[in-house]
């Protein structure tokens, strides 16, 4: 009798792990994601939806917050934050305000609760980030040409330092000022690189306390643009995606640590490409082994396979793409999730982790003019 007894409490402890393994694996294939848009509704700014790693499908969409437009999102998943830069009306008199907003999240259900909102403190604001070591975040602002300091005080985003880029570029149309594009912290979070596309430069900066402080600049190509920052998983190499001549370039750390020493510059267009084309967002993939970019107007995803930041062409993608504004790969490495601004839509794509290739296509959710979209993953 007392051996029966075991068998049963065996077989129903079996059936009990069996179960709860069943529900972990089933939350852990959810992944909380965030999608940017450039809608001009009030209340369409930004959008929360859950992206399955089993199937690649996105599901539950679900708009918050108050932003009409939302043009670079950063996911604090340490304090359970998500920071906005983008447009919000006035309720006075419906006129725009650039600013930026925190919300706190609710990691299960993704919503979003209002902090705090302070005006961007410069015109066309397109990028925002976050630093947990740092405790701050900088921004950059297109139109006026500025990069922003400010930190998070008891919910409440402040103010603290700003620094006007000077410059231009051989394009008159699109260089004839600096233009700020983006402003990311390195991985040893040592210094602060910021694209400027009308400088035809990268600053570098150090944040002293309350100050960024000019350190240096790497000069670019005349005429290239640089637009977007990514590091490399290694934390070895800096990878920039140049918007105005479709290029992406490479580079390590020189004697003092700063991401200067130049490795190589590729193509992101065909041979006998001639139209109009605007390279736009840059990734590394999770296993360090290949970078994807985006390009407008050709609408492609281009992939190189990175050898010690040099760079080798794999394919250049079109399939379904329609003016990927932004893009990012799954935690896993296993999808592609690309923002089709034009098409409306974010549409999902298994990515070959052997040989870097975008394949089929899994999935597209509707979305009103996506620019940005990040997962919200520890």
């Amino acid at each position: 009798m007392l051996h029966f007894k075991k068998l049963i409490f065996i077989a129903v402890s079996v059936i009990i792990y069996s179960c709860t393994t069943k529900i972990q694996s089933k939350e852990n294939s959810n992944l909380l994601v965030y999608i940017g848009s450039a809608s001009p509704t009030p209340g369409k700014g930004v959008a929360s939806a859950h992206f399955n790693t089993e199937t690649g499908n996105i599901s539950n969409i679900a708009y918050s917050g108050d932003l009409a437009e939302a043009m670079f999102l950063h996911p604090d998943t340490i304090n359970n934050k998500l920071y906005c830069i983008g447009t919000t009306l006035n309720p006075i008199d419906s006129s725009t305000i650039k600013s930026i907003t925190s919300y706190s999240v609710t990691p299960q259900s993704g919503e979003l609760s209002f902090q705090s909102q302070t005006r961007a403190l410069g015109s066309g604001p397109c990028f925002i980030e976050y630093n947990e070591k740092q405790k701050k975040i900088l921004t950059a602002n297109y139109g006026s040409g500025n990069v922003c300091l400010f930190d998070d005080y008891n919910n409440k985003v402040r103010f603290k330092d700003s620094k006007q880029h000077h410059g231009s570029g051989p394009d008159e149309s699109r260089q004839e000022a600096p233009h700020a594009h983006a402003i990311r912290v390195s991985p040893d979070n040592k210094f602060a690189y910021a694209t400027d596309l009308g400088a035809d430069k990268i600053m570098i900066y150090k944040i002293n306390s309350d100050k960024l402080q000019t350190v240096d600049s790497i000069a670019s190509e005349p005429g290239a643009g640089p637009r977007h920052i990514d590091f490399s998983p290694s934390k070895e190499i800096m990878a920039v995606v140049n918007e105005l001549n479709c290029t992406v370039t490479t580079y390590k750390k020189d004697s003092l640590g700063r991401f200067k020493k130049e490795i190589c510059t590729a193509t992101m267009l065909p041979d006998t490409f001639a139209g109009f084309a605007k390279a736009a967002d840059i990734h590394f993939s999770p296993d360090n082994r290949f970078i994807y970019a985006s390009n407008r107007g050709l609408n492609s995803i281009v992939v190189y396979k990175v050898t010690e930041g040099n760079l080798q062409l794999v394919e250049i993608f079109t399939n379904g793409i329609n003016w990927p504004r932004n893009f990012t790969l799954s935690p896993d490495g296993h999808y592609i999730l690309v923002a089709n601004k034009n098409a409306n839509n974010i549409t999902v794509y298994e990515r070959n982790s052997n040989t870097g290739k975008i394949e089929s296509i899994i999935s597209k959710t509707e979305v009103e003019t996506p620019v940005c979209i990040r997962f919200f993953s520890k």
